[in-house]
């Protein structure tokens, strides 16, 4: 099964909000099957740091009016104080609040952490409510992607993404398209896991399912689909591995209207499926080798959709069967692709481990 850690900076270096696709996958570990498994091992994710447990620990009271914190048609703000000043905890307060204490001074109220100009234009509560919410989408993407000084971090990434991604009384005005994108990010967060937060598929289910909803942006559609039929390919957290729900998601992903990694990926996990079969989808070479084939192609699949693609379809060729010929000599050259240098360890490690198969077969057959 897919080895969901290759992709997870594939699309970061082309990556532009609101006009192409986000990165995909993080993570993952090895998946019992009677096939070789497109995955490879990696530890545990570390338990999560709930976003509250980072707050301040004085109650649930905004320290700057001395009311209570959480009340409906108050919408509050979180200050990343903690990411910058690791002594100290993130604070929260009422937006209005902190929005005044803002004009005044530049530093959290409680712990008097400077915070960043780019950081308190999302906490203005004169500027538009839309403004607003993209300038908290932005800020939770750039923590998600990281780059720029900014480093890569999900805990950080999470206040401001819940913020955009709510449309309730406390955040009436958020825009759709920032909603679709904050969900798609959350999902992304918990389903890649990272940087203190667990990867738990059954809290990304939700969150991937708003984001596929028919009003968001194409390109968020398309990359919920393919991590919702990446879900349910896996399986884990609760969720059932289950190819027959799997599949509709996988072949949206792949309509051509998606990101062309997107659609890669897309074919390579399709291809997947009918290599491996199971979860009543029957294992079928034929039906699995025109996804791979295209999941294979040098000129716009990423490198390690190629070797993955070159190392299924040495193993097709090498066995054989549903109206595919054994075919030694392709899948010879097929495996030595997936055998180089820039392909993962593991996927070295079987396409070295099928040519073995094939020469001592073909030694028996000589003999």
């Amino acid at each position: 099964m897919i080895h969901r850690a290759l992709i997870a900076l594939c699309l970061i270096s082309s990556f532009t909000l609101f006009a192409s696709a986000p990165p995909l996958y993080q993570g993952g570990v090895y998946q019992a099957s009677s096939a070789p498994s497109l995955r490879s091992g990696q530890a545990a994710p570390k338990i999560e740091q709930e976003l509250r447990d980072e707050e301040q620990a004085e109650g649930e009271t905004c320290a700057i009016c001395l009311q209570e914190l959480y009340v409906k048609d108050k919408p509050t703000q979180t200050l990343l104080c903690k990411s910058r000043n690791p002594q100290a905890l993130n604070h929260t307060f009422h937006t209005t609040c902190i929005g005044k204490w803002f004009e005044r001074d530049k530093r959290c109220v409680i712990c008097r952490t400077p915070i960043p100009e780019y950081e308190i234009q999302a906490h203005n509560p004169d500027a538009p409510i839309d403004v607003q919410r993209r300038v908290q989408l932005r800020l939770g993407d750039m923590h998600f992607v990281g780059g720029n000084g900014i480093p890569k971090n999900y805990a950080a990434a999470l206040p401001f993404l819940r913020q955009a991604s709510i449309r309730d009384a406390n955040n009436p005005d958020a825009p759709v398209d920032v909603q679709r994108w904050a969900q798609l990010r959350l999902g992304e967060i918990y389903y890649f896991g990272g940087n203190g937060i667990s990867q738990n598929f059954a809290t990304a289910l939700p969150f991937l399912t708003q984001a596929n909803n028919p009003d968001a942006p194409t390109n968020v559609q398309r990359a919920a689909q393919l991590h919702l039929g990446d879900i349910h390919y896996l399986g884990g957290n609760g969720i059932s591995q289950n190819y027959a729900t799997a599949l509709p998601f996988l072949m949206q992903a792949n309509n051509p209207d998606a990101l062309i990694d997107v659609q890669r990926w897309a074919q390579l996990c399709l291809g997947d499926i009918h290599f491996l079969g199971g979860n009543g989808i029957p294992q079928n070479f034929a039906t699995a080798l025109p996804f791979l084939t295209k999941a294979n192609n040098p000129d716009d699949a990423p490198v390690d959709v190629q070797r993955l693609a070159q190392l299924r379809l040495g193993q097709i060729h090498s066995l054989g069967g549903d109206g595919i010929a054994r075919d030694s000599v392709q899948a010879k050259q097929f495996l030595n692709l997936a055998n180089q240098e820039d392909a993962p360890v593991w996927v070295q490690e079987e396409a070295q481990l099928q040519l073995k198969k094939n020469r001592s077969s073909r030694a028996c057959t000589i003999q």
